[in-house]
């Protein structure tokens, strides 16, 4: 994000600085010269320019929306956790948040987050589903369990603590979502 900035920030100070007042003194030319438009050399330098600043930009842009993308599914897990956390808690039975390659079934696999989950409740030996969130795009991730589980107090029934973490494909940098066991959610950045 901060990178992101400094380029943005360094790029308008060169359109500043730079750009806008060669435009203006090639206005100035042209009405001196009597011209109707830019020469081909004008033109040249004003697309290698352009391509420096955007060869700059687009890098630092692709890194911000990788960065929101990611934050977005830790933000919308957490929600998940907790939901289904205060519905243990209201309903007095078991609930929990499993992974789901395909939003009708939870997958033994702990690094299918990147593509959704679904919350259920225990309903005698059956799980009844509360709800389903499916991921636009598949995210990578990797997970110490494919299941959360809270049990009617509020705690994880295993008693472990519990961690999902989404990351770029090309890094392992992330966000995670960290449940202790007894109960508190937290997302962080890694």
């Amino acid at each position: 994000m901060v990178l992101f900035k400094w380029h943005f920030c360094l790029c308008c100070l060169f359109y500043g600085v730079i750009i806008l007042p060669w435009i203006a003194y090639c206005q100035a030319q042209v009405t001196s010269m009597q011209a109707k438009g830019f020469t081909l050399v004008e033109m040249l330098v004003v697309l290698a320019i352009m391509v420096l600043v955007m060869a700059f930009a687009v890098p630092a842009y692709s890194r911000l929306v990788q960065q929101q993308r990611l934050q977005l599914a830790g933000e919308a897990l957490r929600a998940a956790l907790a939901s289904a956390r205060i519905e243990a808690i209201r309903q007095g039975v078991s609930v929990r948040v499993c992974a789901s390659a395909d939003g009708a079934a939870c997958t033994p696999h702990s690094a299918q987050w990147g593509a959704g989950w679904l919350v259920q409740s225990a309903s005698g030996t059956e799980w009844q589903l509360l709800s389903v969130f499916q991921l636009p795009l598949f995210i990578p991730s990797r997970a110490t369990s494919a299941t959360v589980s809270f049990s009617p107090a509020g705690r994880l029934l295993n008693g472990l603590q519990q961690r999902v973490m989404f990351h770029e494909s090309e890094r392992e940098s992330g966000i995670a979502v960290e449940v202790a066991p007894y109960g508190a959610i937290h997302l962080r950045r890694h």
